[in-house]
């Protein structure tokens, strides 16, 4: 699962997803955009970063892939690590950040709190 703030970033995602269909993956695609991999998506990118959660949020509901699995692969539930069905680039890393569940873990840190602010400007889940 991914999160993406609307507007310009959604309509961006949207336009990259539809000019390349025949030439990868949904799911790889989307790492196209969000990492700047690609010169098309490099300025887009440049001078943001992406964050990886350590556990899958969603439950896979499909029965087909569109990475072409095999059919008796592991699916991982909800709650699950997900290191074998990720771009090496896309997997959280343990190593660097053993004690979060967000990395770039030193990013995340330097950032402060709230990562996130709610609608009010309080920070998000505070009372």
């Amino acid at each position: 699962g991914v999160v993406v703030r609307g507007g310009a970033d959604l309509r961006s995602l949207r336009r990259h997803l539809e000019s390349h269909p025949w030439r990868r993956p949904p799911d790889h695609l989307l790492f196209e955009w969000f990492s700047g991999e690609r010169p098309d998506t490099k300025a887009y990118a440049a001078g943001r970063s992406y964050r990886v959660f350590r556990h899958n949020l969603f439950y896979h509901i499909g029965a087909l892939s569109t990475l072409n699995q095999p059919k008796t692969r592991f699916t991982p539930g909800c709650y699950s690590l997900m290191y074998d069905w990720l771009l090496p680039a896309e997997v959280f890393d343990e190593k660097a950040c053993p004690h979060d569940d967000v990395w770039p873990c030193t990013e995340a840190a330097r950032a402060g709190a709230p990562l996130f602010s709610a609608p009010d400007g309080g920070a998000a889940g505070s009372p």
